[in-house]
């Protein structure tokens, strides 16, 4: 009859209801004394547990096994001895010792302890089909708490290596069932602290060839080495043989067909065939065993699952995915470590226990998924919980190679793992686990990862829009052509007919419908069985046929700056990202990729195309393009090259025909174009536009009122055919323009305001492209506006002197700057004396003086030290020209003459003509009106 089962915890011991005597015995045997004679006879109180195995071994059984039932007199627990090894037991027999009393399951009333020399505690060396229930057997150093070579014993309701209180009374191995016999069931009882002796501290070493089911005990704290039989096997828990399974099982979390457990996940468990049933049981723990495997202190409950027929036709059961009626797992005590084992059910076979998980730790997604084979030693973003946890260690397993990953946590539920390449050389996949370094901590679930395939090279990049059905030889590694995971060529995600060739190239065609629409198509390389995808190659659909000169791509999967470039007969590109991960290739056109030249400029070889894959995290890509015509103007086109737009703020690193090279930064603002995203391969021209030369003014220092020139000089690869506008903005909010005639602009003005103005020149063909030119300075001046002096000190600050940043303190000045009557040029004395430095600055001369307001700046030459030849620009505030309280403010700017290197400004950095900040800390500055 079944046996009913309620399962309860009391002081840390799974405690188990008593199920009912079996009572099918034809002979009963009541051992009524708790001494270990034998006087050969077996009746009432003087019948001892040793004399009930002799007369039991002396009974034939005919109907089924004989009875050893427990009467001993008095109250409580009662302990049985025993000084040397009890008989073997011969013949089929039940040991029940939950007769002695009213009791349950887990709370014996009979001990049976031993001694070193005891050897086992009880040994079924034959007869199959007995039982033992509801003892407690402990202190068998020598031996096995219960050992067995016989077949279909039961074990259940015991203490195993614990007296009836729950304290140690350890045994060398709690159940040892001998290989050969079969059909065991060891069951609810408390196999712990068994580590006696010479022995390994096993809680069930199980080596029958087929079926022992063990089931729903408490086993925890047998200490023990780690042993494996023939089939695998676990620690010093469970170690078993009899499965036609792997020994042990681990929890997992692969991408598809899983079970989920209370956040772990269980790998795929082999079956013999397809339809067979698994019941998985896990229990909870404090610690794990030093093994790192599992123990199972406290059930928690089980799942039964049966296997479906999926299609794979390779005989493995899967689980999942979900796992809503496990509700006994939602509930263990907090800080518990999980663990679990498996069961055939058709051969009632179990596992040894699972790998010992932390529930606190745990991966629960990565970016990417997979990597391409073969690329080095990748870092990858994982999330999960306990990442920051100082201990925690990562492994990578791919058989039994188990090299260290690099684990750096950014928070406790965020890291990067830095994988290693030994594990990265062939596709496939491997598993990352997490660990504590120390072992009875725990780990986390496996969490599978996969190895892609890589694609290198096209053999043909671009097709014409419209092309009918183009196929494309791909070089690369990693294409399979096995069952169910023969590589596909994946354009834009969907599945393109693809033919194997050999590990390292496949044939794509590309379909009709991709091709409809000028655009850029994502090629990747797809292994089914792993869901492991390539690198991204582009692949251009042109207006027309725009033969492609050369191409190249990179694709990262850890956030990096990025650079690919490709050098081919039109130029050299060059595309650099920001930090992020993607893939961005970049490739240089034969002609047009349009095919229709542009009507207003003419490119030559100076077209190519940048491409960044949508799914990309780079924010922004600096391109550099280097055009061997001398190309110094660059359009974009939004449709492939048909109609273009001019791209403005272009650096021109290089401006020395026949050869130049331009840089410009792309972003990812939709409101800026082009964007990095846009068409996704956005296509450029370099046009040879308008190049300045010049522009100079004449006179550059003038009086009020008096006129100046500007004139400028530019080529152009177009002229004469190019018409071409300039305008001039003259700093004064005056802008002229005008059409230049001829490859010669001039202009003149007037400045009615004294001032240092900053004039642009821009010159503009008809097709938008340009080039500006600023000139600085015109100096504009009053001599009747007055004069300026001053005297005091400032602090100078960090950076100002520099031969030395680091110097600060104090720095004194004394000044005065005039024109006198009827002079053009102004006269007067400069000195400034920074003290930290040994710097003393003596003026020699003056250029100009410009007074506006309460602002005075003037230049001219000095020496320094009493020798050189240096500039200087002194610029002056004084405050109480703008309101009551406003500090004066001043600035010097003294530079080597001929280096023009820098020698001291204490307002670094900033603009010349801008107003000064640096408050005086003593002193005055007066600006005197005349």
């Amino acid at each position: 009859m079944a046996l009913a089962l309620v399962a309860v915890v009391v002081a840390g011991l799974a405690v188990f209801a008593a199920p009912p005597s079996v009572t099918s015995a034809l002979t009963v045997y009541v051992v009524g004394s708790a001494e270990d004679s034998n006087d050969g006879m077996c009746g009432g109180e003087d019948c001892t547990l040793r004399e009930a195995i002799d007369a039991a071994n002396g009974h034939l059984n005919s109907g089924g096994p004989d009875q050893i039932n427990f009467a001993i007199p008095g109250g409580g627990v009662k302990t049985i001895n025993v000084s040397s090894a009890l008989p073997f037991i011969l013949d089929a027999v039940v040991i029940d010792g939950l007769t002695q009393g009213p009791t349950a399951c887990g709370t014996p009333l009979v001990e049976v302890s031993g001694t070193s020399g005891a050897g086992d505690g009880i040994f079924l060396q034959s007869g199959s089909g007995s039982t033992v229930r509801g003892l407690a057997i402990g202190n068998f150093s020598g031996g096995s708490g219960i050992r067995s070579s016989a077949g279909g014993l039961t074990i259940e309701c015991n203490n195993i290596g614990t007296d009836a209180a729950g304290l140690a009374a350890a045994n060398a191995t709690g159940v040892r069932l001998q290989s050969g016999p079969s059909n065991n069931t060891v069951r609810w009882n408390v196999i712990a602290k068994n580590n006696a002796g010479s022995g390994l501290g096993y809680g069930v070493l199980a080596n029958p060839s087929n079926g022992t089911l063990i089931s729903e005990n408490s086993i925890f704290d047998n200490v023990g080495g780690t042993a494996y039989g023939s089939q695998g096997g676990t620690g010093p828990g469970i170690v078993s043989t009899s499965l036609q399974l792997p020994a042990f099982v681990t929890m997992s979390r692969p991408a598809g067909g899983v079970v989920e457990v209370g956040g772990a996940f269980i790998r795929e468990f082999p079956a013999t065939s397809l339809g067979q049933t698994a019941k998985f049981e896990f229990f909870a723990s404090p610690t794990c065993d030093t093994s790192g495997f599992g123990e199972g202190k406290t059930y928690l409950g089980s799942y039964t699952k049966t296997d479906a027929d999926d299609g794979s036709l390779d005989g493995v059961v899967r689980f999942g995915p979900n796992f809503g009626d496990a509700q006994a797992l939602s509930g263990w005590p907090p800080g518990s470590r999980i663990t679990m084992t498996a069961t055939h059910v058709q051969s009632g076979s179990t596992s040894g226990f699972s790998r010992c998980l932390d529930p606190g730790l745990r991966i629960d997604s990565t970016f990417p998924t997979s990597v391409p084979v073969g690329i080095g030693d990748p870092t990858i973003s994982i999330t999960g919980a306990g990442l920051d946890g100082a201990d925690v260690v990562a492994l990578v397993t791919n058989g039994n190679l188990q090299p260290l990953a690099v684990l750096s946590p950014t928070s406790a539920t965020t890291a990067n793992l830095t994988l290693p390449s030994s594990v990265l050389g062939t596709p496939g996949n491997f598993s990352i686990l997490l660990k504590h370094a120390d072992p009875t901590l725990g780990s986390s679930v496996f969490f599978d990862f996969f190895i892609g395939p890589r694609i290198d090279t096209l053999g043909d990049s671009s097709a014409p829009v419209g092309s009918e059905n183009v196929t494309v030889v791909i070089a690369g590694e990693g294409f399979k052509n096995a069952p169910l995971n023969t590589t596909v060529i994946r354009v834009n995600g969907v599945d393109s007919q693809t033919t194997f060739v050999d590990a390292t190239h496949v044939t794509a065609t590309l379909p009709a419908v991709a091709l409809a629409a000028p655009g850029t198509l994502q090629l990747t390389a797809f292994n089914p069985r792993w869901n492991a995808g390539s690198n991204i190659l582009p692949f251009f659909v042109t207006p027309v046929a725009s033969p492609i000169d050369s191409i190249d791509a990179v694709t990262v999967v850890e956030p990096l700056v990025t650079t690919v470039d490709t050098t081919g007969t039109g130029g050299e590109t060059e595309a650099t990202t920001g930090e992020g991960t993607g893939t961005v290739a970049v490739a240089n056109y034969d002609g047009a990729p349009g095919g229709v030249t542009p009507a207003t400029f003419s490119a030559a070889n100076g077209y190519f195309d940048v491409y960044v894959a949508p799914e990309s995290t780079f924010g922004t890509t600096t391109i550099t393009y280097c055009d061997p015509l001398g190309g110094t103007a660059l359009y974009w086109s939004p449709d492939g090259g048909l109609n273009w737009d001019f791209i403005e703020n272009v650096t021109l690193l290089a401006a020395t025909p026949p050869a130049t090279c331009l840089q410009f930064t792309v972003g990812s603002d939709p409101s800026v174009h082009p964007t990095i995203f846009d068409r996704g391969g956005t296509a450029f021209a370099l046009t040879p536009g308008p190049v300045l030369e010049g522009p100079a003014v004449s006179p550059s220092l003038v009086p009020v009122g008096t006129a100046v020139v500007l004139s400028a000089t530019f080529s152009d690869l177009d002229l004469p055919d190019d018409s071409h506008s300039w305008t001039i903005d003259w700093g004064d909010e005056t802008v002229t323009e005008g059409v230049a005639l001829s490859a010669v602009i001039s202009d003149s003005h007037e400045y009615h305001e004294s001032g240092v103005y900053r004039v642009m020149l821009r010159v503009t063909d008809e097709a938008g492209a340009y080039d500006e030119e600023q000139y600085e300075h015109i100096v504009v001046y009053d001599p009747s506006a007055g004069f300026v002096t001053g005297g005091g000190w400032i602090t100078s600050p960090v950076g100002a002197y520099a031969p030395d940043p680091s110097l600060t303190g104090q720095a004194t000045f004394g000044f005065v700057s005039q024109y006198k009557k009827g002079a053009n040029v102004p006269t007067g004395n400069t000195q400034f004396q920074f003290h930290a430095a040994g710097l003393d600055f003596k003026s020699t001369s003056y250029d100009w003086l410009v007074v506006a307001g309460a602002k005075a700046q003037y230049k001219g030459f000095g020496t320094i030290n009493g020798s050189g030849n240096y500039r200087f620009m002194l610029t002056a505030i004084d405050g109480n020209e703008l309101g009551v309280g406003k500090p004066d403010t001043f600035r010097i700017r003294i530079w080597d003459a001929e280096s023009d290197l820098p020698v001291y400004d204490n307002q670094l950095g900033v603009d010349e003509n801008a107003d000064p900040t640096t408050a005086l800390g003593g002193g005055s500055i007066v600006v005197h009106k005349k």
